[in-house]
């Protein structure tokens, strides 16, 4: 489910983001995922194979004040906690669609 906002998404921040470097930065990509999830670890890896740089923290290592912001984030955008959910500049995908990922980096 992919839902678009006429403003930017107010991000979980401030965060201890871990940030992956590829070719194509022209998007800005951040990921909240969990470790154990296979659609974060799919969504992650299907954006390094793509060269997409992006930030992202796994919110059940987080610290308790960044699951925090991160329930606020997902209750401001009324969002289902759902992972992973990835914000692509003013987008926010719920899951890991493959191609709604694609769809999204086209734009």
């Amino acid at each position: 489910m992919a839902q678009t906002n006429k403003n930017r998404p107010r991000l979980a921040e401030p965060m201890n983001y871990t940030s992956v470097y590829g070719s194509d930065d022209s998007h800005e990509v951040l990921v909240y995922s969990l470790s154990t999830c296979p659609n974060c670890v799919n969504a992650k890896k299907y954006l390094k194979e793509h060269g997409i740089s992006f930030r992202y923290i796994n919110v059940d290592e987080a610290t308790r004040e960044e699951k925090r912001e991160v329930s606020l984030f997902l209750k401001t955008h009324n969002l289902p906690i759902v992972f992973p959910v990835i914000v692509f500049d003013e987008n926010i995908l719920v899951g890991y669609d493959r191609q709604a990922v694609v769809d999204l980096l086209e734009d």
